[in-house]
């Protein structure tokens, strides 16, 4: 983006849970599959907001939800995506407001529910993204390697009840952006504060160029892996296509040695006779077959040997140059 800003504010849609004081029908609304399905969202609209950023510049994130499914894990995945603390780091808050407001530190740890969590007697929580199914998987996730030549398959699953992306989960624990998680700030109905409750964090520029992508890079080295694997199956074709030296006439036994100990081999697997001809002419009689299959291959002309103009029906072959393999009919 040509256009760089010194502040930008990001007020992502939210669930809106912490509104439950002044709004009481929100409980009636909110779901835990509905906070799931906003995660994606939010991470897009904070990285828009990176990107806009000049170095040194910063942006404030705010929902007025408390759950970190929508706050912590927005910024930490948003963060990691476009390169790590080296690229955005997350700064403490205006002290003032932090010693007026006393909001709470940011979580560096928390369990991310099962999406119908509650129903059913469902209680399930995870701590890692590995122990969730594979049906309630989705995001970034869901790419796995298949173990055929380093080769990046991506499960497509049907998700039932919402999705649980990586993006979700808490970053390693004792690494620096899980301690500048602690930075943020989560803010409760407090004697100190009459209002509502709502999360802030103030995540400020320090790479100089474009941002990083964690998605592309995947799809580079995906990329990569099945250039090398098409570069493989080129090399194996070519290996075992025969050239036009060893084209010879047609109904050849596919091995035959020719004195002096090495194999020719032969293209009627290759060119099946059959199937070549003009269309509609009639290859029934089996004593003009003969002859032209006893033609020998050094008498078959190339087109440009021909100097004939081609006509409805007429083929090329790419690899000896021969207008329907000789059995061209004239007129």
């Amino acid at each position: 983006y040509k256009q760089k800003y010194d502040m930008v504010l990001c007020d992502v849609p939210c669930t809106g849970d912490g509104t439950a004081r002044k709004n009481t029908k929100v409980f009636s609304q909110w779901s835990i599959a509905h906070g799931m399905s906003l995660h994606r969202l939010q991470r897009k609209i904070l990285r828009r907001a990176m990107e806009l950023l000049r170095p040194g510049g910063a942006v404030v994130y705010s929902t007025c939800s408390l759950n970190p499914v929508e706050n912590e894990s927005v910024i930490a995945s948003a963060i990691e995506d476009a390169g790590g603390v080296d690229a955005m780091e997350i700064v403490p808050l205006n002290e003032s407001l932090a010693k007026k407001c006393r909001p709470m530190r940011g979580l560096s740890e928390w369990k991310v529910p099962h999406p119908k969590y509650g129903k059913n007697e469902n209680y399930t929580m995870y701590d890692v993204f590995d122990d969730v199914p594979l049906e309630h998987q989705g995001g970034m996730g869901d790419t796995t390697d298949n173990g055929e030549n380093g080769i990046l398959k991506t499960q497509k699953k049907k998700k039932k009840g919402g999705q649980i992306n990586r993006s979700m989960f808490p970053p390693k624990q004792n690494s620096e952006l899980a301690r500048q998680l602690g930075n943020c700030g989560r803010f409760l109905p407090s004697e100190k504060l009459d209002s509502g409750g709502f999360f802030v964090a103030c995540i400020r520029r320090l790479k100089v160029g474009e941002l990083g992508s964690r998605r592309k890079e995947m799809g580079a080295v995906k990329d990569s892996a099945t250039a090398s694997k098409k570069k493989t199956l080129d090399e194996k074709e070519a290996a075992v296509v025969p050239t036009t030296s060893s084209i010879g006439k047609p109904g050849r036994d596919e091995s035959k040695n020719n004195g002096d100990g090495k194999s020719q081999v032969s293209d009627t697997a290759a060119f099946p006779t059959k199937s070549i001809g003009k269309p509609g002419k009639d290859e029934s009689n089996e004593d003009s077959e003969e002859a032209t299959n006893n033609m020998p291959a050094t008498t078959i002309p190339t087109a440009n040997e021909q100097s004939l103009p081609l006509r409805e029906g007429d083929w090329i072959c790419t690899l000896c140059g021969k207008i329907n393999f000789g059995r061209r009919g004239v007129g």
